[in-house]
C-alpha cells in the first residue's frame, strides 16, 4: 500500500515557490486516473438480422458482414462524362534511398505499430540502415503495379459511441466507386506504373474485424477508399473534385460533409437554390455516391 501512495505522490507534479512545494495535478496523474476507468467489457452484444450475438467471435463475424453488407456494385454499363480537357501526365515516380530513409526517421515511435508489428522506435533508429532494402522493395512492387497483401488487409477495431446497438449504415468514404476513380485520376494526369500501383491498393482489398482476441474471417472490399491511410483522404477528394462545378449557390465542403446555401432575398433566389440542389442530386446519382 506504501508503495502505492508513493507511486501516486511521483504522479503529481511539484510547483516550487520560495520555501514552498505545492503538488500540482498534470498530465501524468490524469493519464493514470483514465487507465484505472477504462471500461473493460468490450463490444456490447448486438443485434444481427434479428438474433443477439453475444460471443466476440459471433460479435465479430456480425460486424464484418454488416460493413461488407453496406458495399454497393458499380454500374459500368454507364461512364460519366468528365468537365474540362484531361490534364498532362504527372512525371515519373521516382524513390530513393534518401527520401525512404527520410521518411524513416520522421516515424511518430508513439504509434501504432504497422502490418508487421515492427516498432516505429526500431524503424526510426534503424532508418539509415534499413533504407536501401526497403527502397529496393518499394521499386519492386512499383515495378509490377503490386501491394504485399499485408499492406491491403485490414483488421477493424469497431467502437461503439451511442444509440441503437443495431448495425450501422454507410459512410460516403465506404462507397466511392473504384472504376469511376480511376477514370478520374487517368483524367487528372495519374497514368502509367502509378496507375497500376493504386489499381491494386484500392481493388485487392480486404478486411475482417477484431473483437477482444476474435477475428472474423477475411472479405473482399468493393467499393470506398481506406479510411486511416495518408492517401484515402486525397482520393476522396480527387473523387469529389468537380461536385461544385457549375453550382451558384455556396457550396462548402467538410471532408465527406457538404453544405449548400444561398440567402434569399426573392423568389429567383429559391428557384436558383433549387436548381443546385438538383445538380448536386444528378451529380450523387451518375457518379454513384
Amino acid at each position: 500500500m506504501e508503495a502505492h501512495q508513493n507511486y501516486i505522490s511521483q504522479l503529481l507534479e511539484v510547483d516550487e515557490e520560495g520555501e514552498r512545494k505545492t503538488p500540482v495535478v498534470g498530465k501524468k496523474f490524469w493519464q493514470y486516473v483514465k487507465s484505472k476507468k477504462r471500461d473493460s467489457c468490450g463490444v456490447a452484444p448486438l443485434i444481427s438480422n434479428g438474433k443477439l450475438m453475444e460471443d466476440n467471435k459471433g460479435k465479430a463475424e456480425a460486424l464484418n458482414h454488416q460493413f461488407v453488407s453496406v458495399f454497393t456494385d458499380e454500374n459500368t454499363s454507364s461512364k460519366p462524362k468528365l468537365n474540362g480537357s484531361p490534364s498532362p501526365d504527372i512525371d515519373h515516380l521516382e524513390i530513393t534511398v534518401e527520401g525512404v530513409r527520410k521518411l524513416l526517421s520522421n516515424v511518430n515511435p508513439k504509434k501504432a505499430n504497422g502490418p508487421y508489428n515492427i516498432p516505429n522506435r526500431v524503424l526510426k533508429k534503424c532508418a539509415t540502415s534499413i533504407s536501401p532494402y526497403i527502397t529496393t522493395l518499394f521499386k519492386k512492387k512499383y515495378d509490377k503495379g503490386a501491394v504485399p497483401n499485408d499492406w491491403i488487409t485490414a483488421i477493424i477495431t469497431s467502437l461503439f459511441k451511442k444509440g441503437d446497438k443495431s448495425l450501422p449504415v454507410n459512410k460516403a468514404f465506404d462507397v466511392v466507386p473504384h472504376i469511376r476513380l480511376l477514370r478520374r485520376l487517368e483524367h487528372y494526369g495519374i497514368n502509367g506504373k502509378i496507375i497500376e500501383w493504386v489499381k491494386a491498393w484500392l481493388t485487392q482489398r480486404q478486411q475482417c474485424v477484431a473483437v477482444e482476441g476474435e477475428t472474423s474471417t477475411n472479405a473482399f472490399v468493393k467499393p470506398g477508399v481506406p479510411q486511416g491511410t495518408v492517401l484515402g483522404p486525397l482520393m476522396f477528394l480527387l473523387y469529389i473534385n468537380d461536385i461544385g462545378d457549375d453550382i451558384k449557390s455556396k457550396l462548402r465542403l467538410f471532408a465527406d460533409d457538404s453544405l449548400l446555401y444561398l440567402a434569399i432575398d426573392c423568389k429567383d433566389d429559391c428557384n436558383q437554390l433549387q436548381i443546385d440542389l438538383d445538380k448536386l442530386v444528378d451529380w450523387v446519382s451518375k457518379w454513384q455516391m
